[in-house]
């Protein structure tokens, strides 16, 4: 895949603007959940573990628990995403090329609108949950229960 992208032509965002079209144009929840896959991706601040996206995936505003049920597949996550992501050596999720995250720069606003409010709601949400109501361990510059981090700024 990584070849491929590189003998790509010069005009690299009429072929992500194709890989675009086929991810909206799944089943409405799969365009969703895919467009919310890259949401994530693109804007972490720093590379997100593949379990901490999952439970990002499965948290929806409002609720007091995690759904374990809600968990989405590692391979749904990369079918859904049409070959622009993958999973590194570190069990981290990146996209598969620098210009694709080159491609989201330019058309964030387009793709993820509400992308950086949809993120702080479920953080906001996560932090919320029933089992966090005990003291949590401060460990540096972020607070670790189980296997989902929060970075605070």
């Amino acid at each position: 895949m990584k070849s491929t992208l590189a003998s790509l032509p010069a005009e690299l965002d009429a072929t992500y603007d194709q890989v675009l079209i086929r991810v909206r144009n799944q089943e409405p929840e799969q365009a969703q959940l895919a467009l919310g896959i890259l949401g994530w991706i693109y804007h972490a601040h720093r590379p997100l573990k593949i379990r901490e996206l999952q439970y990002a995936l499965a948290t929806e505003t409002g609720d007091s628990h995690l759904d374990e049920d809600g968990i989405p597949d590692i391979g749904l996550i990369l079918t859904l995403c049409a070959g622009i992501v993958t999973i590194r050596e570190d069990y981290a999720v990146g996209l598969v090329h620098y210009t694709t995250a080159e491609y989201l720069e330019r058309r964030s606003a387009e793709h993820f609108p509400d992308a950086p409010i949809d993120i702080a709601r479920i953080c906001l949400t996560y932090v919320l949950f029933d089992n966090f109501a005990s003291p949590l361990q401060s460990s540096g510059t972020y607070l670790d229960h189980g296997t989902f981090k929060f970075f605070l700024f």
